[in-house]
């Protein structure tokens, strides 16, 4: 007795295709082409006349489900696999059906399974472009995130010191007021600048200078807590928007002398 074609997707789909990222690769290769394997051999039974019990109806439930290989393939594998997973299926299932409807069999003969057969060879190319497409636009999709993500960093971020730029820090600082406000506490901003520092620049180097503004900013980087936010305001002068803490304790957790760096 065979089971039904949805039990039989439905059960390999739960035991293994849900969750695909808790499978390793290897796991997930051999789930994919065993529920695969399963349902051609399924079809090509009954096409073949294999199962004396085959009806119509076992024909077109299993033809109305065998798209979700095709959608397994593309939640399992990197599109590049899933693409050539989803021809080789299909292959395996158009080389079979096209000979027999050709040559002719029992089940083919039927005019009504034929029409479901040749209904199957036509959709299932639309399914397989369909996914690709959908994994091309999630593709470039993700890509544009990224982008935009870095686009972010570079109009927020200070290049050199990777501390906040003035423009961030500014935004910062309104939105720290607005939510003192709001809630009542207290709110620091720090200042903090490098005495004589283009002498530095003038007797060392600007590489050294740079190099001095990135050694400040990760001195100062590693006094602040995890809700302080450290900007380059310009030039040498950095800041600290410290909230729910005063000015005096500010300074006492920060070394605030800025003769020497």
């Amino acid at each position: 007795m065979t089971l039904a074609p949805f039990a039989v997707i439905y059960g390999s789909m739960r035991a293994d295709g849900l969750l695909p990222t808790l499978l390793t690769k290897a796991e997930r290769k051999v789930s994919f082409l065993t529920f695969s394997l399963y349902v051609i051999v399924q079809l090509l039974s009954i096409v073949l006349d294999l199962q004396p019990d085959s009806s119509l109806y076992s024909i077109a439930t299993l033809a109305q489900w065998l798209p979700l290989v095709y959608i397994t393939a593309f939640i399992f594998f990197e599109t590049r696999q899933a693409i050539s997973m989803s021809i080789l299926i299909y292959t395996a299932l158009l080389v079979p059906i096209l000979a027999l409807i050709i040559v002719g069999g029992p089940v083919a003969a039927r005019s009504d399974s034929h029409a479901i057969l040749i209904n199957l060879l036509w959709a299932h190319p639309v399914y397989i472009v369909a996914l690709m497409s959908i994994a091309w636009l999630k593709s470039h999709l993700v890509a544009a995130r990224a982008d935009a993500s870095v686009m972010s960093a570079a109009a927020n971020v200070d290049y050199l010191t990777s501390a906040a730029n003035r423009r961030a820090a500014a935004h910062e600082i309104q939105a720290a007021l607005v939510e003192t406000r709001a809630a009542g506490g207290s709110l620091a901003a720090l200042l903090r600048d490098i005495d004589h520092f283009k002498q530095i620049n003038d007797r060392f180097g600007h590489d050294v200078g740079d190099q001095v503004l990135i050694d400040l900013a990760a001195a100062l980087r590693g006094q602040l807590r995890d809700s302080d936010t450290l900007g380059r305001w310009g030039g040498e002068e950095f800041i600290v928007v410290a909230r729910q803490i005063s000015l005096a304790a500010a300074r006492g957790s920060i070394a605030y002398n800025t003769s020497s760096p």
